[in-house]
């Protein structure tokens, strides 16, 4: 069976013929990327919901991503897709969005097939848009200031049940599957439309469906609209590594673009971060 004559297994056929350093790509996506995920999800846990979606709204996939796309793909290749991943700010922000409205008065399962049908309608939609990249950031940041205070917000009860063990390494695994499968289909599906697919909320809305569950609509809303809060920080990141890295290549620009990362999230922390009547237990 030739792997070119079955589309459907394009998305796979990196890891079917793969020259060593491909190997050597691979494990570090899996070692890396589930540690990554694991210890910024433990800290997210003893802080507020407000506090832990400002800190999960960091680069935590787009960021491996754009950095594997790099090495593999070239700076040039990884810059397109790091402006296809700041428009794909736009159907993150707007799926968190629906899903918080209608937690409201539906259960978890309708929650999240809104909350996805919305973003891949609007990911359909802006694959055929170009914008340069500040105009593109400016529109994005005001996207998502305008959608941050459209989430409807109200009091917190006490969480009902212990979340299960399970719940961080379901996040990991999620995580590392979908910096797998994008960086893995990335040749078929192009730069911009595998930008446009990174901010899938597959991992934002996994939590949560499980802070929704344990702890009510409105502590979901609380903690989605921390992440729209901490994708601000995410769309300065992707402007960078779009304008920055076929000038400086991927480690001096992933360096600088970490760099105003944590001051910029320490700046938002501080902003909209002071959720002490919202903390978790």
């Amino acid at each position: 069976m030739h792997i070119a004559a079955h589309p459907y297994l394009c998305v796979f056929s990196p890891l079917l013929t793969m020259p060593d350093s491909s190997w050597e790509f691979l494990a570090i996506k899996l070692i890396t990327v589930p540690i990554f995920i694991w210890v910024i999800s433990t800290v997210a846990r003893k802080w507020g919901h407000s506090v832990g979606g400002i800190i999960l709204g960091l680069p935590l996939t787009s960021g491996p991503v754009l950095f594997f796309l790099a090495l593999e793909q070239g700076n040039a290749f990884a810059s397109k897709t790091a402006l296809g991943t700041l428009m794909g700010m736009i159907p993150l922000a707007a799926s968190c969005l629906v899903f918080s409205l209608i937690s409201f008065r539906t259960n978890w399962p309708a929650c999240l097939i809104t909350s996805f049908s919305t973003f891949f309608v609007l990911t359909f939609i802006l694959n055929y848009v170009s914008l340069p990249p500040l105009e593109l950031l400016v529109a994005v940041l005001t996207f998502l200031a305008i959608t941050r205070n459209l989430f409807p917000i109200g009091s917190v009860g006490k969480i009902s049940h212990k979340p299960p063990v399970w719940e961080i390494p379901a996040r990991a695994i999620s995580a590392t599957a979908l910096v797998l499968l994008i960086t893995g289909g990335a040749t078929m599906l192009g730069p911009h439309l595998s930008g446009l697919l990174t901010p899938f909320p597959i991992y934002a809305t996994i939590l949560g469906v499980f802070t929704l569950k344990f702890e009510g609509a409105s502590a979901s809303a609380l903690f989605l609209r921390g992440v729209i809060t901490g994708c601000m920080t995410t769309a300065i990141f992707q402007f960078m590594i779009s304008t920055f890295i076929t000038q400086l290549g991927a480690v001096y620009v992933m360096a600088y673009a970490g760099l105003v990362v944590l001051l910029t999230h320490s700046l938002l922390l501080y902003v909209f971060g002071r959720d002490r009547h919202h903390k978790s237990r």
